[in-house]
């Protein structure tokens, strides 16, 4: 069993997304990853959870194929 650290990669993606001055602003991608009801993903939430899975599971593979 692993854990994915989706914490660290939706920081930034909430309600403050576009306030340049906060600490976890991302310049790269400053948009919204959140559905209106604030706890689900929206439709690039989601597809950020399914890349960060995706990353991880060929991560994993990798160091158990070595």
């Amino acid at each position: 069993m692993r854990v994915v650290p989706l914490h660290d990669h939706f920081l930034g993606h909430g309600i403050h997304c576009r306030k340049f001055w906060r600490a976890h602003y991302r310049p790269r991608d400053p948009c919204y990853w959140y559905h209106e009801n604030i706890e689900d993903p929206n439709d690039r939430g989601y597809d950020a959870l399914r890349r960060i899975f995706l990353r991880t599971i060929v991560d994993e593979r990798d160091l158990i194929g070595r």
